[in-house]
């Protein structure tokens, strides 16, 4: 299964209650499958927007067994949505170590004939809780 949270507050933020550390072992103890994933989009640029997904990476780094940020494609240094990946098991990697979800997200468009290219949104996924290369 997978829980999708795209939620932001009128500074737009994502609010402290939607990435704590409680909610989240709610959310992976109590509602989540064994193979589930959390996926959680965060905006980017700017102090506090950046304060907030480097906590938020903490916090889910303390209860996920895997994590993995993908900047959307439109996304630029200033600013833009970087998107959180969490699973409760290893996810797929490539030989150097980096997380290989484009096999997933060919077979997901395949499926479900999507109008965007999923496979190009996903390559850029980085397995990580250093964001000092991604902000």
């Amino acid at each position: 299964d997978c829980i999708c949270i795209d939620v932001f507050d009128e500074k737009n933020l994502v609010p402290h209650e939607l990435y704590s550390t409680s909610f989240l072992r709610t959310l992976s103890n109590q509602v989540l499958t064994a193979n589930g994933v959390l996926v959680q989009n965060f905006h980017s640029g700017g102090k506090r927007r950046n304060l907030v997904i480097k906590n938020a990476s903490k916090a889910v780094g303390e209860v996920f067994v895997d994590v993995c940020w993908v900047p959307t494609i439109d996304s630029k240094s200033t600013g833009g949505n970087l998107v959180m990946v969490a699973s409760k098991v290893p996810m797929p990697q490539n030989g150097d170590g980096t997380v290989s979800l484009c096999s997933n997200a060919f077979a997901v468009q395949s499926k479900y004939d999507f109008s965007f290219d999923a496979v190009a949104r996903v390559q850029s996924a980085t397995r990580t809780t250093d964001l000092s290369g991604i902000l």
